[in-house]
């Protein structure tokens, strides 16, 4: 008996809440609400993230969650073939050792911060030491270094002909966040969750919900489409 119950109790456990306010802190009472959409959706979610950190771990709940909080350079469009999300473009050179990303402008954290150069470069080193993703194409401790604020470089010494791929991949995606949250962080998890995405995060109380919020001043771009929270 006490196995099934711990069982029973472990499933009540997983099974958590994710509460996303598309709408800031509205209402739940649909008299309250505008139009015919709610204020806030409830989602049921059967398992509960170790953490919020993208760059860490490749768990179903942390992705799923994740792709609303944080935004990478590459997503993949319907065709699944990567298109430039918060770089505008990118060049290569002809034996694909040389990548250069021109940043998308004005593009907002969450915190009120423009992304630019720093952040991304600080949040692809660490996702290249921590996902452990990138191990069998950027063997030799090659890193992303700043040309100017909204540019990017890498050189490889050995040619990735896929990088633009690797960059797009949903688990441990490359996500971008503020240089102060990678700093802050060091060798461990992340412990502010902030991206550039559409949805902003608020609260979470363990093994019940995640409390996220739209983000008002997102900007959406249309290569993005999975998963497709830009109209929400």
């Amino acid at each position: 008996m006490k196995s099934w119950k711990n069982k029973l109790s472990l499933i009540g456990i997983l099974t958590t809440i994710c509460i996303f306010s598309l709408t800031g802190c509205g209402s739940s009472d649909p008299a309250e609400n505008t139009g015919n959409y709610k204020q806030t959706v409830q989602i049921a979610y059967p398992a509960e993230p170790n953490t919020l950190d993208p760059h860490t771990t490749g768990a179903t709940a942390t992705r799923e969650l994740g792709r609303g909080i944080y935004e990478g350079l590459f997503d993949l469009d319907a065709n699944f073939e990567p298109k430039p999300v918060l770089c505008e473009k990118y060049e290569s050179n002809a034996d694909h050792t040389e990548y250069t990303f021109y940043l998308r402008k004005g593009v907002m954290f969450h915190n009120g911060q423009e992304m630019k150069a720093d952040d991304v470069c600080a949040s692809l080193n660490r996702w290249i030491a921590r996902s452990g993703i990138t191990s069998k194409s950027i063997k030799h401790n090659e890193k992303f270094e700043k040309v100017d604020d909204y540019t990017v470089k890498i050189k490889l010494q050995q040619p990735v002909v896929l990088l633009p791929y690797i960059l797009a991949n949903y688990s441990k995606f490359a996500a971008i966040m503020p240089k102060s949250v990678v700093d802050e962080a060091g060798n461990g998890n992340v412990k502010q969750y902030i991206g550039t995405g559409p949805l902003k995060f608020v609260e979470w109380n363990k093994n019940q919900y995640v409390h996220l919020e739209k983000f008002a001043g997102y900007q959406p771009c249309l290569a993005r489409i999975m998963p497709s929270y830009d109209h929400v």
